[in-house]
């Protein structure tokens, strides 16, 4: 099962708590898949609501059109002020604005693209918020707003071995360790001895294991109560990376992580 797939058990489970939280267990699971529109019995099951629920509530969303309906009797789908809202949240978030000073210097120091992703325990995903390029013409492209799974490469795994042991072990269960590509690890021991390495050396490095010819190098980001609240890290095209430059992307990342943890309180 995919992360797109899931039920939002848990964000269902606090929206029902109120009406605001409920529409906004609707909205985050529209915003997390890529197959819509859809019915309002389809919402239901997905978000674990009744469907007369979600009717009242599609009908207040699509007032303040953060929801629209593709024509009478169609499907739902995420409206223009919603993505203006997420466009606009997405420039001036707080901590997007305090690690890019800090990934502009690690890109000028590595000469390689620079991304940092947040990391959401709900979805148990990290989220790609900011992403500054390379000046090389042959570099790594990476996707704004792209969601990865925590197991399938370095940015993710950065994130995971700093969870605590249980909901490391929830990962596992919900994504099944389904690859990405023929180098992902999909074995649960494998992969909870190479995060045991991530906590040692204080970075994750994966070759090709969420992307064919990517190669990545991340470190953990923390907030102000020592939590885990996302990554950051360097993306280098395979054909271009030389190993005996490993040692030297990592203390540039590790240390930007430093810096950026230092910026939102952390340690």
């Amino acid at each position: 099962m995919t992360g797109d797939d899931r039920p939002m058990d848990r964000a269902a489970a606090r929206g029902a708590r109120n009406p605001i939280g409920r529409a906004f267990t609707i909205l985050s699971w529209m915003a997390g898949r890529t197959d819509g529109p859809w019915g309002v019995r389809e919402l239901a099951k997905g978000v674990g609501m009744s469907p007369s629920t979600v009717h009242r509530l599609l009908g207040l969303l699509e007032e303040e059109g953060l929801v629209r309906q593709e024509g009478p009797g169609g499907g739902y789908g995420l409206g223009t002020g919603f993505l203006r809202l997420a466009w606009t949240a997405t420039g001036t978030h707080p901590v997007r604005t305090a690690a890019l000073p800090h990934m502009r210097e690690l890109v000028e120091t590595s000469g390689e693209t620079a991304t940092f992703g947040l990391y959401d325990p709900v979805r148990q995903q990290t989220c790609v918020v900011a992403v500054v390029e390379s000046d090389e013409p042959f570099r790594y492209v990476s996707t704004l707003n792209e969601w990865r799974d925590l197991h399938t490469g370095a940015s993710g795994r950065a994130v995971m071995a700093f969870l605590p042991e249980a909901e490391r072990a929830e990962v596992v269960r919900r994504t099944r360790l389904a690859p990405a590509t023929e180098y992902t690890i999909t074995r649960a021991d494998e992969l909870e001895h190479v995060l045991a390495e991530v906590r040692d050396r204080g970075y994750a490095f994966s070759q090709e294991e969420r992307r064919l010819g990517g190669v990545g190098i991340a470190a953990p980001v923390f907030g102000p109560s020592g939590q885990v609240v996302g990554e950051v890290g360097v993306s280098v095209p395979a054909q271009r990376f030389a190993p005996d430059d490993r040692p030297r992307l990592a203390d540039l990342v590790v240390a930007c992580a430093a810096r950026i943890s230092q910026a939102l309180g952390g340690s």
